[in-house]
């Protein structure tokens, strides 16, 4: 199991109150496998998600999204391949989630079905502040 990085893993961009959108491409050096985690963006305390939108790279595995607290949260084993290029939020649970704390969306990989998992994935997050807190 490995933890890779995105550029703006941890980083929590300058917000605003209103609607904020952060989008972040990890492109894949070396071959995922089930197990592995992709840190991909902060969300700060406060955010309101409402939608996140994943695309995988080539390969065909199963991953999950989620934060540091719920693996799942956003996206539950859901195909990410290049027959599948878009996978948009699909659980419950995710819906309308506001943050009591500074967190970072997560890519799991659950298993890696056929080759090899590699390329780009792609990650877009929307969400809302009614205000902002120092």
């Amino acid at each position: 199991m490995a933890t890779l990085s995105a550029t703006k893993a941890g980083i929590t961009k300058a917000v605003h109150a209103g609607l904020n959108v952060v989008s972040v491409n990890y492109t894949v050096a070396a071959s995922l496998s089930a197990g592995d985690t992709i840190v991909c963006c902060g969300i700060p305390k406060g955010a309101v998600v409402h939608d996140v939108a994943i695309a995988g790279g080539s390969g065909a595995c199963t991953v999950d999204l989620g934060d540091s607290n719920d693996d799942d949260r956003y996206v539950a084993a859901e195909s990410a391949s290049v027959a599948n290029p878009v996978v948009r939020s699909s659980t419950l649970g995710g819906l309308n989630y506001e943050y009591t704390a500074d967190d970072n969306l997560i890519i799991t990989v659950d298993a890696v079905a056929t080759g090899t998992a590699t390329g780009v994935f792609k990650l877009s997050v929307a969400y809302s502040l009614d205000q902002v807190t120092a």
